[in-house]
């Protein structure tokens, strides 16, 4: 037994000897991709111009452009499931489309209309052969008119797409 160890432990010093030059591993400072915004869960760009808003729920980000609440982008990306805030209807608020993954939200005074999609994972079963789905990550814009929509829709797809989440 003793001689197998030390064979293979001098294998392996031989091998931790053995240089490897650095052009196999090709990655500069400047490759190393750098997000706007990086967190514990997720990484993800913010478009342009657009600033990180205030909001109470630390798995959530919610960013706008700077000095305007015309239009705004929220994520939700939870370690457990769970929703944010922003996926529901709240006080003033009416939801007038709930589909599996979409809701539409608009403000009973008519000044927004919110936009979620909502991406889930399967988790298991219940006690009754249903499968329980939980929430992986969402995405919302909340828009005054149709045309602050039109304007930014493009900078939302690019947000979204930029998404980066991790798992534990």
């Amino acid at each position: 037994m003793k001689k197998y160890f030390i064979f293979g432990f001098s294998f392996f010093l031989w091998g931790c000897e053995k240089e490897i030059p650095v052009a196999d591993f090709p990655v500069s400072a400047s490759e190393v991709r750098q997000y706007d915004h990086m967190d514990d869960w997720f990484n993800i760009d913010l478009p342009e111009a657009f600033v990180k808003k205030d909001v109470s729920e630390s798995d959530v980000l919610r960013i706008g452009p700077s000095g305007s609440d015309d239009v705004e982008f929220f994520v939700f990306v939870p370690q457990w499931g769970g929703e944010a805030h922003f996926m529901k209807a709240g006080e003033g608020e009416e939801l007038v489309v709930e589909m599996e993954q979409k809701r539409i939200i608009v403000a009973q005074d008519g000044s927004f209309t919110r936009e979620v999609e909502i991406h889930t994972r399967e988790v298991g079963w219940d006690e009754h052969d249903q499968l329980i789905l939980a929430v992986d990550h969402a995405f919302a814009i909340q828009y005054v008119d149709e045309t602050m929509l039109a304007d930014f829709l493009e900078r939302y797809e690019s947000f979204k797409d930029s998404l980066v989440q991790f798992g534990d």
